[in-house]
């Protein structure tokens, strides 16, 4: 009960003094007393992805992903969890992974057109398949008619040689 307690507030005060390290760009303490809120509190995602995402800033991809990893195995919010780990798997050229990861997304979150769009950026990064893409961006734009959307969608348009529809849908991007 109370030391429960206790240990998630210290860790919540850790996460707090952490954002002022992290302004301040001194990584290396921000490092530390995020590490301190996970030992704390180990079953509190947030943490996982503040440290994952101090190591995305900082360059260090696989640690990212290590803690990205960790935060999906006690997060119920898992299809946010799944893009973060497609994204981080993009970065490091692990398109098979990435792919899973946002099917996974996809899966868990059918209504969300976030898992659409970053699966058809995968396809269209790698020009694999880009027909494919073509149908999840505009299931994307369908869902939600956002400009990062349309500008997937104007990308997929174009790889598939329709210069007009791409030329619309960037309009739409742009005047979003």
């Amino acid at each position: 009960g109370d030391l429960i307690s206790a240990r998630e507030s210290t860790a919540l005060a850790f996460m707090n003094a952490e954002k002022l390290y992290r302004v301040r760009r001194d990584f290396a303490k921000s490092e530390a007393l995020l590490k301190r809120a996970v030992e704390l509190d180990p079953d509190n995602p947030k943490y996982y992805e503040k440290l994952g995402s101090l190591y995305n800033m900082t360059g260090r991809l696989p640690q990212s992903l290590g803690q990205i990893e960790r935060m999906s195995k006690v997060d119920s919010a898992k299809p946010y969890s799944f893009l973060h780990v497609g994204m981080v798997l993009v970065r490091l050229k692990q398109y098979g992974k990435a792919e899973a990861a946002f099917e996974n997304a996809i899966r868990f979150a059918p209504n969300l057109s976030v898992g659409y769009r970053e699966l058809a950026r995968l396809y269209l990064t790698g020009s694999a398949n880009i027909e494919k893409a073509l149908e999840l961006a505009n299931k994307a734009v369908d869902m939600q008619a956002s400009a990062e959307n349309f500008f997937v969608l104007s990308w997929a348009y174009d790889l598939n040689r329709d210069r007009a529809s791409a030329l619309k849908a960037i309009e739409e991007a742009i005047r979003l």
